[in-house]
């Protein structure tokens, strides 16, 4: 910090994840609007690297059960009003603005995350916008392979002492929810990043999946052939089939949402897909993989590669 912030409170998680898989994450500016909806809304990247990352990003409105009770807030604002009344009139326009911006959403703030990978460490700074001038400090503590601790502490400038506790809760309880959501998404491309890298059968190129009314009836469903698992849905009457696994980072399309229009997107990066020829409609290089042709003869349906 160029000049000393106040500390507004701190947030610890142990994580069954690597340093590899949390500096990933970090890393990951795409994802902030379509895993973390909660938060962000949109984000535009300006500059972005090994360094770390620049972004303007857009707040979404606010999960009310994000915020600390009302009870709390008001205790902060009558200590400071009786003991720091000038500090307090410096800091109610930032933070009307944040009240604002936490129910309505739809601000823009520019965001910055510097990576410093040999103290283990990144900071992420708003540089403008609401709440410019915070830094939010991360810290990660290796007990093991897959076993990391993260420590989080929460600055933000011109705070008088007393609105501390409600602040950091807020802070406390928005990174429970981002790191909720982060656990899920590192742990899960781990399994994938494992399941790709062990020998896979590919000796199977067919699968039969019996009568057509009875399987449409399933569906979605997800069916392993020639060392990998394909997910079946219905469109237009008729059976789409596609690989369950996003060719970006391996990122679960089982869970994307499908389209009247036939394309299936990735819930941690919005890429969208064509069902009918894998295409990439987002704008990026990575195709799924051809897909099994579905033949149905007397109406017995059999995938075949």
């Amino acid at each position: 910090m160029a000049a000393w912030v106040p500390h507004v409170g701190s947030y610890r998680r142990r994580m069954p994840v690597s340093l590899a898989r949390m500096y990933e994450n970090a890393l990951d500016w795409e994802h902030l609007p379509w895993l973390h909806q909660s938060s962000f809304s949109d984000i535009e990247c300006i500059d972005a690297g090994d360094w770390g990352w620049r972004a303007k990003a857009t707040l979404a409105n606010t999960n009310p059960s994000q915020l600390p009770a009302k009870s709390l807030w008001h205790k902060a604002l009558g200590k400071s009003l009786r003991h720091q009344p000038w500090q307090l009139l410096k800091f109610s326009s930032r933070l009307i603005a944040q009240s604002l911006a936490a129910k309505r959403g739809g601000k823009e703030v520019l965001l910055e995350l510097r990576l410093d990978r040999e103290r283990k460490r990144w900071i992420t700074t708003t540089l403008a916008g609401v709440g410019a001038g915070t830094e939010i400090w991360t810290h990660v503590i290796e007990h093991d392979a897959e076993d990391i601790e993260v420590v989080v502490d929460f600055f933000v400038p011109n705070i008088p002492q007393p609105m501390a506790a409600p602040l950091g809760r807020y802070y406390q309880n928005l990174y429970h929810r981002l790191y909720d959501e982060d656990q899920e998404m590192m742990e899960t491309r781990q399994q994938a990043l494992d399941k790709v890298k062990s020998p896979q059968k590919k000796d199977s190129t067919t699968v039969s999946l019996g009568d057509i009314e009875e399987l449409k009836a399933k569906l979605p469903i997800t069916v392993s052939l020639a060392g990998r698992d394909w997910q079946l849905r219905e469109h237009q009457n008729h059976i789409a089939v596609h690989a369950t696994l996003c060719p970006h980072m391996l990122g679960p399309l089982d869970q994307g949402h499908t389209s009247a229009e036939g394309t299936v997107r990735c819930p941690w990066h919005g890429y969208e897909f064509s069902l009918a020829t894998g295409e990439n409609l987002s704008g990026q290089r990575c195709k799924l993989p051809k897909p099994p042709e579905t033949k149905i003869e007397n109406g017995q349906v059999t995938l075949v590669i």
